[in-house]
């Protein structure tokens, strides 16, 4: 009920503003209504949705230019504009994904379904499309981009934001993979177990370059993106094979074994 008085009541103030005395009273009518209902969410709830701000300031300035002026056709262009500036989205294919979790409330049962057990796991297919492959129109361009760089950063992000817990992060990516695909000495820290680690920094910052991006695609979604944790070492079967931007590339896998027959 708080959301839909906060998102539709600019709107029934409107309507009621337009019924009784006019177009120009409406749009102040809704002006207020709206930065009440803007201040009231981020009271409740201490952030404000990107498409409720950016239609607010878009709303801002049209119903002033017609208050101001007293020519309706400013407020009656707000939805154009507002809809012409949603679908520039679909022209900015870098940031193309599917499925696409982009709302509020996906990534809200995103997490709760973390915490509640409903995903076993968190893991990136990591699609390192070039930025060829990227661009054209919506429906021309490749979906995904390359993450498997910045994975570990990212949630350790959430971490920092207390979305998921460092537990929680070793659960979801190493102890329930070995479980669920019966992975003979994997995914834990263990005596005679394989050394697949990863040293962390927890609290040292950098920023997503293109001179750090390791994809030999050379594009990140992340680029000029701070994350406040750092991996300086990377373990496979026991050997180093990355430390402090320094790679050894001399081969290091190893077959996986299995338990037994999933």
């Amino acid at each position: 009920m708080f959301k839909f008085i906060t998102e539709f009541g600019p709107l029934v103030a409107f309507f009621v503003g337009y019924k009784t005395s006019g177009i120009l009273e409406a749009t102040l009518y809704m002006l207020v209504a709206s930065v009440i209902a803007i201040s009231i969410t981020y009271i409740y709830e201490r952030k404000i949705n990107k498409v409720n701000l950016i239609s607010t300031a878009l709303l801002l300035i049209s119903a002033s230019l017609t208050l101001f002026s007293g020519n309706s056709i400013f407020i009656k262009m707000k939805p154009t504009v507002l809809y012409c500036l949603f679908s520039s989205v679909f022209f900015i294919t870098n940031y193309k994904w599917n499925p696409a979790i982009k709302s509020e409330m996906n990534q809200k049962g995103l997490f709760d379904a973390l915490h509640s057990g409903k995903l076993d796991i968190i893991a990136t297919d990591h699609a390192p499309h070039t930025i060829e492959e990227k661009t054209g129109t919506y429906f021309q361009a490749m979906s995904g981009g390359p993450l498997v760089q910045h994975a570990l950063p990212t949630l350790l992000e959430m971490y920092h934001q207390n979305k998921l817990t460092l537990e929680m992060i070793v659960e979801k990516t190493a102890h329930n993979v070995a479980e669920i695909y019966k992975l003979k000495e994997r995914g834990y820290i263990r005596e005679g177990y394989y050394a697949d680690l990863v040293l962390v920094d927890i609290n040292q910052s950098w920023k997503v370059t293109k001179e750090n991006i390791l994809y030999k695609c050379k594009w990140s979604p992340f680029e000029e993106q701070v994350f406040q944790s750092k991996i300086m070492t990377t373990i496979v079967n026991g050997n180093i094979v990355y430390t402090n931007g320094v790679f050894d590339y001399t081969p290091r896998g190893m077959r996986l074994q299995f338990s037994k027959i999933r």
